[in-house]
C-alpha cells in the first residue's frame, strides 16, 4: 500500500476512520464495526499551457480541473477486511492529468468510479484556451471538473504552464 495516509478519528459513538490517499495505489480494508463508507475520488488536474513569444505576448491557458465522484454504500459486519482498490491519479506537467479510481476488491458489490484527468491548457500562441474539464462517472454525485486543480498558465514570454494538482482518494467509513 502506497500513499499518504492522513487520519484515523476513533469517535465516540460509533467508528469514523478516514483514510485519504494522495498518490500510489493499493487498497484498503473495511474496518470492525463500519455500517457505511463515503468513497469520494478526485481526477489529477491537468498542465497549464506554455505563454507565447514576447511578440505575441499571449500567455498559456489554465490546465482543467480533474473530475470529482462521490458514492455511499452501506457496510454490514459479513464486510470487515474486505477491500477496495485504488488509483490515485498524478497531475499533469506538461500535459492533461490522469484518472483516479475506486473500484472493488474483495468486496462483493461491483464498484467502478472514476474522476477522470483534467486537460492541458492550451499555448499562448494557440489562443490561450483552459484546458477541458476531467470526466466522472460511477457516483452517486459525479461533477466534471470539480475535483484536483488544474496548473496555472503559463505567463509572457514563453513562460512554462504550472503542474496541475494530484488527485485524491477518500474512504470515510462510519
Amino acid at each position: 500500500m502506497s500513499g499518504a495516509v492522513a487520519g484515523v478519528l476513533a469517535a465516540c459513538a460509533g467508528i469514523n476512520v478516514i483514510y485519504t490517499y494522495t498518490s500510489g495505489s493499493g487498497s484498503t480494508s473495511i474496518p470492525t464495526g463500519a455500517s457505511s463508507v463515503i468513497i469520494e475520488v478526485y481526477g489529477g488536474g491537468g498542465a497549464g499551457g506554455t505563454g507565447s513569444n514576447l511578440c505575441l505576448g499571449v500567455g498559456g491557458g489554465v490546465g482543467g480541473n480533474g473530475g470529482y465522484v462521490k458514492k455511499t454504500l452501506t457496510l454490514t459486519s459479513a464486510n470487515v477486511g474486505q477491500t477496495f482498490n485504488y488509483v490515485v491519479g498524478p497531475g499533469g506537467t506538461t500535459a492533461a492529468g490522469t484518472a483516479s479510481t475506486a473500484t472493488n476488491g474483495t468486496f462483493p458489490t461491483s464498484v467502478s468510479m472514476s474522476g477522470g484527468g483534467g486537460g492541458r491548457g492550451q499555448n499562448g500562441a494557440a489562443g490561450g484556451a483552459a484546458g477541458t474539464p476531467g470526466t466522472a462517472s460511477g457516483g452517486d454525485v459525479n461533477t466534471a471538473g470539480g475535483g484536483s486543480a488544474g496548473g496555472s498558465g503559463g505567463p509572457v514570454p514563453n513562460g512554462t504552464g504550472g503542474a496541475g494538482s494530484n488527485g485524491i482518494v477518500r474512504f470515510t467509513f462510519h
